[in-house]
């Protein structure tokens, strides 16, 4: 069995890109890849031409939660912005360096601050799995 790296955040979303992931969302219910309407109608998207090439990229934000503890994530099942302009979701995937290239190249510059944006490694689920999350809050709400 894959163990999978757990990744959650809140993030306010610069108003300008807020747009592309309503089509994102979206997109998530039709035919295709989500990633790929994204690419279509917004080709200037922040990273998102590296992006298409990475491995797993289908999983951020729509992986399911395998494996994650009780608890990770009391947000909505379903990716969301909402009308404050605040990205929720939590998913599941098998590589961590995926996660970390979409915070650092992307997350990063679409954001304005974040409330949470945390991994969680599969080796550290269990009784005490808060005290292991990698916190990126502080990298993400820094001025860039």
């Amino acid at each position: 069995m894959t163990l999978h790296y757990h990744f959650r955040t809140r993030t306010i979303i610069k108003p300008q890109y807020r747009p592309a992931l309503v089509v994102l969302n979206a997109a998530n219910h039709d035919p295709g890849w989500p990633w790929d309407a994204v690419a279509k109608q917004f080709p200037a998207f922040p990273g998102l031409q590296e992006w298409m090439g990475r491995a797993y990229r289908e999983f951020i934000p729509f992986g399911r939660l395998l494996g994650a503890p009780a608890g990770f994530h009391a947000g909505p099942a379903s990716p969301v912005i909402d009308e404050a302009g605040f990205w929720t979701f939590a998913c599941s995937l098998p590589c961590r360096d995926t996660i970390e290239y979409f915070i650092e190249r992307m997350l990063r510059q679409i954001s304005v601050r974040s409330e949470y944006c945390q991994v969680l490694a599969p080796e550290h689920v269990g009784e005490e799995w808060e005290l292991h999350l990698a916190q990126y809050l502080r990298d993400l709400n820094r001025r860039r």
